[in-house]
């Protein structure tokens, strides 16, 4: 077996566990975001949920952010957006 043989198999194997943990974290955000986003920001982040009509700031249309903050949104370590 040749050495590039052996770093095949490891890497593979990594790229799929990562594949796996990401396609995870996507289904668990999805499930928050309906649970408790969806309901002001709509089902599709453009601020037009059910209860957006009764509140007097409007919901932001989430699908304009990265226009705001670039693309991908970058992590703010103070927290502040």
């Amino acid at each position: 077996m040749s050495s590039i043989q052996k770093w095949i198999v490891p890497l593979f194997g990594l790229w799929l566990i990562s594949t796996i943990a990401r396609a995870d974290d996507v289904k668990q955000g999805h499930a928050l975001y309906l649970q408790y986003c969806s309901s002001c920001h709509g089902l599709t982040g453009e601020g037009d949920g059910p209860m957006a009509r009764i509140l007097t700031t409007p919901p932001a249309n989430l699908r304009l952010l990265s226009d705001r903050y670039g693309n991908p949104v970058t992590a703010n370590e103070s927290g502040d957006r």
